[in-house]
């Protein structure tokens, strides 16, 4: 009897133990040169492509851009985007396979925002005015 419920045990305890945390190195090669697609509860929440020297282009929803940059801050990748002083810290999770991505670092009145990586490609972002990105 204890064999099995050690055996339920592990198998429930699996999943959790398969979380890891994305450093900036392990994010930084994932993403480099390629664009990732983000997704909240199911729906679009916009795409951001990835360019050398820790250099993004951020498109939202409405299908606007801004350039950003990237670093790593504790055990959080966080971005600056252009006419923004306010840092977007974020930490990535990998679990199975799946990306999920968690604001960190909130200010007073901030809820916190989850979003799941859908997909990948190298199909460069294409942006409307009035910021065109890159």
């Amino acid at each position: 009897m204890k064999t099995l419920a050690s055996l339920l045990f592990l198998a429930f305890a699996a999943p959790a133990l398969s979380q890891e945390i994305m450093s900036a190195e392990e994010f930084d090669s994932y993403s480099l040169g390629t664009t990732l697609y983000f997704y909240q509860d199911g729906s679009f929440y916009g795409s951001e492509q990835f360019l050398e020297n820790r250099q993004s282009v951020w498109r939202a929803q409405d299908g606007t851009c801004v350039n950003g940059e990237w670093t790593e801050v504790e055990q959080g990748i966080c971005f600056l985007y252009d006419g923004s002083d306010q840092l977007h810290c974020w930490q990535l999770t990998r679990t199975d396979g799946v990306i999920s991505i968690q604001s960190l670092f909130l200010q007073a009145g901030q809820s916190v925002t989850n979003l799941e990586v859908s997909g990948q490609d190298n199909i460069p972002i294409i942006c409307t005015a009035p910021s065109l990105g890159v």
